[in-house]
């Protein structure tokens, strides 16, 4: 009898048990931001989407920009290890974006700083070839921001001189630089009544260390005369001063060198692009 009792106790024990709340870190609210793949033959970038973080899980997905004839691929859920802030792991892609399919197998490794509230994360990741996957091999960078936390938009305006055709105009950068990426828009226009100069649409990039900073964007430039640049893509280095008020630079088209400018800053900060 005695036994008995022993043997119920011990099941009503485990019971309890099973029947307790298992301790799982919920998942955070989706951050999106920006993403900059840093091999020399693309340097090009778009969105990226972080969800479902929860400790050392969670998904993430790299989307080129609309308009953006090169497709950058990547997706999955990650798992690694967490400590503290410092987050690394790594997951299989299987992007089902239009385009994708090269990046199936390839697996992506990623490093970041996540913050005591996650509601940003900033890091690098590294892609490598498997399972079939037929990717560039590339280092890159990304950041995502949770709602209203995204960095705001400073504008920069200016003096352009493409060094192609000999002639001026005038530049519009709007700028948002976060821990590690920098994202807006820029336009270049040609001076009233000279050769017609075009180029312009939304950028992303990288912000080193020193305050050099190297972006790109796909120009769709609507303005009258514009056309011929559509689909070109132009990528800029450039310095920004330590205090912020100005960045002076070149551009390039087809991996030469096309044009420099100088901008200082002309606003104050607005709203940031992402939440817009």
């Amino acid at each position: 009898m005695r036994r008995t009792s022993h043997a119920l106790a011990a099941l009503a024990l485990l019971a309890l048990a099973l029947a307790a709340p298992v301790s799982v870190p919920a998942a955070s609210p989706p951050l999106t931001g920006v993403f900059y793949n840093l091999h020399p033959s693309v340097r090009a970038g778009g969105m990226a989407t972080l969800s479902d973080l929860a400790g050392d899980r969670g998904h993430l997905n790299l989307t080129q920009l609309t308009g953006d004839s090169m497709v950058l691929c990547g997706a999955g859920d990650f798992s690694g290890a967490r400590e503290g802030q410092q987050l690394r792991a790594s997951f299989v892609s299987r992007d089902l974006d239009r385009g994708c399919g090269f990046d199936h197998g390839g697996i992506f490794t990623i490093t970041a700083t996540v913050g005591l509230d996650e509601r940003h994360a900033a890091g690098d990741y590294a892609a490598r070839n498997a399972g079939g996957s037929l990717f560039i091999e590339a280092p890159g960078v990304f950041e995502v921001w949770a709602d209203g936390v995204a960095p705001p938009t400073v504008r920069y305006t200016g003096w352009l001189f493409n060094q192609r055709a000999g002639v001026g105009g005038t530049a519009v950068l709007d700028l948002a630089m976060g821990d590690r990426t920098i994202f807006g828009a820029m336009n270049f226009t040609g001076a009233p009544g000279d050769t017609t100069l075009c180029g312009a649409g939304p950028l992303t990039g990288v912000r080193r260390e020193g305050g050099t900073l190297e972006w790109s964007f796909v120009s769709a430039d609507a303005d009258p005369g514009c056309g011929v640049d559509r689909g070109l893509r132009f990528v800029v280095e450039a310095e920004r001063a330590a205090n912020g008020a100005t960045i002076a630079g070149a551009y390039s088209l087809g991996g030469s060198r096309a044009g420099i400018f100088e901008l200082r800053r002309a606003s104050q900060l607005y709203l940031p692009m992402l939440g817009r």
